[in-house]
């Protein structure tokens, strides 16, 4: 279940895009946002925050960023036995249905096409909640 104390971590490579869901994730309530710029470093992020007993809730992740991509930060996150069951979204401007089904394949929970908006993201969030709680 994903509320307001949750910790949250976005992913994007651009900053501008880092800011904007930033920003969006704060106008919604959400306190404990963190980013960061590749998969490289949001994976380091999750395991020194489960290290330190305090994980993430959820990982919102840009698809295409240097060092390690969006989906292999989510074939990572799923193959680890300590990160599997944290909340994954994949926020893209990747259109292709290939894309969608990789992704679907290796575990996300849910996708959203680029540009994402506070109120795609609070109806995202809703969904995922109310798929949990069934």
């Amino acid at each position: 279940m994903i509320s307001k104390t949750s910790k949250v971590l976005y992913v994007d490579d651009f900053v501008v895009f880092r800011n904007l869901v930033a920003k969006a994730l704060s106008e919604l309530g959400y306190e404990k946002v963190e980013g960061a710029v590749d998969g490289e470093e949001a994976l380091q992020k999750l395991i020194n925050a489960q290290k330190s007993g305090q994980p993430f809730d959820l990982i919102l992740s840009d698809w295409n960023m240097p060092k390690v991509s969006g989906l292999e930060l989510l074939q990572a996150v799923r193959s680890s036995e300590a990160l599997k069951n944290i909340t994954f979204v994949m926020i893209t401007a990747e259109k292709e249905n290939q894309h969608i089904v990789e992704a679907v394949n290796a575990g996300v929970d849910d996708y959203i096409m680029k540009p994402v908006n506070k109120n795609q993201l609070a109806d995202k969030i809703l969904a995922l909640n109310q798929r949990q709680t069934k």
